[in-house]
């Protein structure tokens, strides 16, 4: 189940980030003789009912739609991209996936993804890992979104939201993160610096 994609698009500083995750939560096994691992949460600085559409920017940045689409912001754009191209089917890589369900807009991952794409633009850098080292999964549970599987997709260089969908469909790994049937929600920012 896809519950969120972020996107965070780069272009000479403008980031797009896209998450997605899927909500029924799903209990790992251990083995018997595993021992726990201690799991580290930063807390974030933001309330994770907000809505970062409605946050005015800092200086010298976007805000969360790089200033891309007007007012609607990215979020149509995107969906409207990434669920066409579930409900066609794709190749990635040497892998052939099926038409899937279509993905619907979460706010927490969009959130999630604002805050991220805004750390990568402010460092001038893209990563799946954070400055302070958390990953994917932290970052999501911090916003407040439940999930039982998650992906992300990033971006820089390109100019808007086609450019970076095209160069995720051309990419195997990126490709099948977009067309994980597993996957059911999106959210997504694009920050430009």
């Amino acid at each position: 189940m896809l519950r969120s994609a972020h996107l965070s698009i780069c272009l000479a500083n403008l980031s797009l980030f896209v998450l997605a995750a899927c909500s029924s939560p799903v209990v790992e096994q251990m083995p018997s003789n595993a021992v726990p691992q201690a799991v580290t949460v930063v807390p974030l600085d933001f309330p994770a009912d907000e809505d970062v559409r409605k946050l005015v920017p800092e200086q010298g940045l976007s805000n969360a739609s790089c200033g891309l689409n007007g007012e609607a912001g990215i979020e149509a754009e995107i969906l409207e991209r990434v669920n066409r191209l579930r409900a066609e089917g794709r190749l990635c890589g040497a892998t052939y996936y099926a038409a899937v369900p279509t993905v619907t807009w979460n706010l927490k991952l969009q959130n999630a993804s604002y805050h991220h794409a805004l750390e990568m633009a402010r460092a001038n850098l893209i990563s799946h890992v954070s400055i302070d080292s958390r990953e994917l999964r932290n970052r999501v549970r911090q916003a407040g979104y439940a999930f039982s599987r998650v992906s992300e997709n990033v971006a820089a260089g390109q100019s808007n939201v086609e450019k970076v969908i095209s160069s995720w469909e051309k990419s195997p790994a990126h490709c099948a993160a977009l067309m994980d049937p597993r996957l059911e929600e999106i959210g997504a920012a694009c920050i430009h610096k």
